[in-house]
């Protein structure tokens, strides 16, 4: 009986370390466990190690390749740094860095980790995940660069919702009409509309933007100080996916 006992938890233990290693390797990115010494000795890296570093897990954990060799060596001192700061004041870490994987190319990465510590309070164990964040980065300085062109144009730009309420104005759009941002936002842009246009003027111009086309024309309207001013308009619908 207590043979039969043993040999059930020996299969317990065997299925959950099963689960455990089937759910890292499906993870995007790559679980590790290294020792806290000079050289980041890999002791494990999960099979995620292959597609975000271009070696396999055994290069890493057998001494062939060194992790710390591919973080790009203008950020490798600051990586250290920062992971042996928090490893000082006993705290996990998060740090994004640039790598250089086998091919060649630099990836961006996010780890985060912390150390785990022996019975005498020292970290001799390093463990953590590592992903690859390199689109999230180039989309992120896509949009502040987009931003910033944004904010820099001369001309006046308005973004509204389908129901012309402004969710968005650049510095131009305050130097032309007078309204601050958070005057604007949330108003309607009838709030600019001067009385040298009838109704079926705007009537047109919304069917128009409304059909998916891009409408071209005069307004004239108002600013905050009352005084008229004609602008030539460009007003442009972006659809999302339906």
């Amino acid at each position: 009986k207590m043979l039969d006992t043993l040999q059930h938890s020996q299969g317990n233990l065997q299925e959950s370390q099963r689960q455990l290693f089937t759910l890292m390797a499906n993870l995007p990115g790559m679980v590790y466990r290294q020792r806290n010494d000079q050289n980041c000795t890999i002791e494990f890296a999960s099979e995620g190690c292959a597609e975000l570093t271009g070696y396999h897990p055994q290069d890493l954990v057998n001494g062939n390749i060194s992790y710390r060799e591919l973080i790009h060596r203008d950020d490798r001192e600051r990586v250290c740094r920062e992971v042996h700061q928090a490893m000082e004041a006993g705290q996990p870490f998060q740090l994004q860095y640039r790598i250089t994987p086998a091919r060649g190319e630099i990836k961006r990465v996010w780890e985060q980790g912390r150390g785990v510590a022996s019975a005498d309070g020292k970290v001799e164990i390093l463990e953590g995940f590592i992903s690859d964040v390199t689109e999230q980065k180039l989309a992120a300085d896509r949009l502040r660069l987009q931003s910033l062109a944004l904010e820099s144009a001369a001309n006046a730009i308005v973004v509204t919702d389908h129901d012309g309420v402004i969710e968005w104005v650049n510095p131009a759009f305050t130097k032309l009409t007078g309204y601050t941002f958070a005057e604007a936002y949330g108003q309607r842009t009838s709030m600019l509309k001067s009385d040298r246009h009838d109704e079926a003027f705007y009537e047109e111009l919304w069917r128009t933007i409304l059909s998916g086309e891009v409408w071209h024309g005069e307004l004239i309207n108002r600013r905050k100080d009352g005084t008229v001013y004609t602008e030539r308009t460009t007003i442009a619908p972006v659809t999302n996916d339906h």
